[in-house]
């Protein structure tokens, strides 16, 4: 069974309603008796006044025995209204004269009243009255029925009121202050100092209070939460690089071997062959050597080891890349590589991994659709500057920071691994230099990489 809790407002109107009608239950007995009172004791003087005058006028008749005018005077008396019993008696207790009921109904509603006959102090007889004073009960009922009917429907006009204020003034300004103040549905608490009655203002108070420390919750949660997802999803990226190191472990130890036999049979070749081929075979050592170096590299984005810098020439590097990788790329829709890089400009780190990074940059370009390539070399000081931009579909900027993660791809399935950037700026970093999107739109990407420079 469903217990049905009473609101304020009507728990309120019941108190006040109790309250009221107590209140004029006392008000209309106390009101009840004092307006007997006052009917009795009108009536009461009344019936006085009357046996009085009457006792003064039988003075006379009385001490002359005349007793036909006590009977006359009875007799005109006795047509009063509510006059009920009237009586003259000696002092023998002789009736005199009498006009009326002498034995009434003792459940009747009479006033009696015993007047004595005076005469120079001495008592000649009395007058007795009695009054019907049902009249009085009457209008005492009529009036008590008038009393409650008005009573019930002030008392109806005032729960009414009681009920109406209480959800104006009381119930419908607190409900307008809980809405204001649900951190649910604003951000922002509205202020507490509005100009209300000083218990709305407590409870405003008290309402911004809580607002304020479900906001700092909210907030708060939201951090924690973001802190974990964000921890959640580095486990993940160091469990599948964890993965990726076990792989390019074995992927280490099983292409040493025919790398070092590959380099080794060039040199070999390189020595017995002094004519034309002698330009390929060394072309075939340094992608050998190359080769070798980008598995020690994805071993060094696994598992970082010290960085060794060396001293070596960036243009010579920059446009070696260029020329071994624009057949390749020409044959994927590449058009043109356009390099602006002084001469001798000599930087300080791993050459393999600066080909590594720039290759990378190139292939992602031209799979972004690029047909035209820039790549800007300029001295900054203490670091080398090389921007590389393309006419490519561009990068959306809102991923700008998230292309470095380990495994995020705009590309579709089985077009990209998401290791290619986070690759670059693993051994960037390792060369004490940086990479980073500088800018992107439709008409294409710009990176900008940084390394430092070793001076002349």
């Amino acid at each position: 069974m469903v217990k049905h809790n009473l609101t304020l407002s009507a728990q309120l109107t019941l108190i006040l309603g109790a309250g009221l009608l107590l209140l004029g239950v006392v008000l209309g007995t106390l009101a009840y008796q004092g307006m007997a009172k006052v009917l009795d004791d009108a009536l009461r003087d009344k019936a006085q006044s009357l046996a009085h005058q009457l006792s003064v006028v039988s003075v006379d008749a009385l001490l002359i025995y005349d007793y036909g005018t006590l009977e006359r005077y009875v007799a005109d008396l006795s047509q009063s209204p509510r006059l009920r019993y009237l009586a003259i008696r000696d002092n023998q207790g002789r009736v005199l004269a009498e006009a009326g009921d002498p034995a009434p109904d003792p459940s009747d509603p009479i006033l009696r009243i015993h007047q004595p006959i005076l005469a120079a102090n001495s008592r000649l007889g009395e007058v007795i009255l009695r009054y019907d004073r049902s009249h009085v009960t009457t209008l005492l009922r009529s009036l008590m029925a008038w009393s409650i009917s008005g009573l019930a429907l002030l008392l109806l006009a005032i729960l009414w009121l009681t009920r109406w204020s209480m959800r104006r003034f009381v119930v419908q300004p607190i409900q307008r202050l809980a809405e204001s103040y649900n951190p649910l549905i604003s951000r922002r608490c509205p202020p507490s100092d509005a100009p209300l009655p000083e218990e709305l203002r407590m409870i405003s108070s008290t309402f911004s209070r809580l607002c304020r420390e479900v906001q700092e919750h909210l907030s708060a949660r939201e951090v924690s939460e973001a802190q974990a997802h964000d921890a959640l999803e580095r486990l993940m990226r160091e469990q599948r690089l964890a993965t990726v190191g076990q792989m390019a472990a074995g992927l280490a130890h099983s292409l040493n071997t025919p790398l070092g036999n590959i380099l080794g049979y060039a040199q070999l070749a390189r020595r017995h062959d002094q004519g034309e081929n002698q330009s390929k075979l060394q072309t075939i050592e340094q992608q050998a050597r190359l080769c070798r170096d980008i598995v020690n590299n994805l071993l060094t984005a696994v598992r970082p080891p010290q960085a060794r810098l060396i001293r070596f020439d960036l243009s010579e590097i920059v446009h070696n890349t260029v020329r071994l990788t624009s057949p390749v790329l020409r044959q994927r829709g590449l058009a043109s590589i356009e390099v602006q890089c002084p001469a001798h400009l000599f930087a300080l780190g791993d050459p393999a991994a600066l080909e590594h990074v720039l290759f990378n940059l190139l292939t992602n370009a031209v799979q972004a659709g690029a047909e035209h390539v820039i790549i800007a070399v300029a001295a900054r000081g203490e670091y080398i500057d090389l921007r590389v931009a393309d006419d490519g579909c561009g990068i959306d900027p809102a991923l700008g920071d998230r292309i470095f993660d380990a495994f995020f791809t705009t590309k579709e399935p089985g077009k990209g691994t998401g290791l290619g950037l986070h690759l670059a700026q693993v051994l960037l970093r390792e060369m004490q230099g940086d990479i980073r999107l500088e800018a992107s739109d439709d008409a294409g990407s710009t990176f900008r990489i940084r390394v430092p420079a070793a001076g002349g």
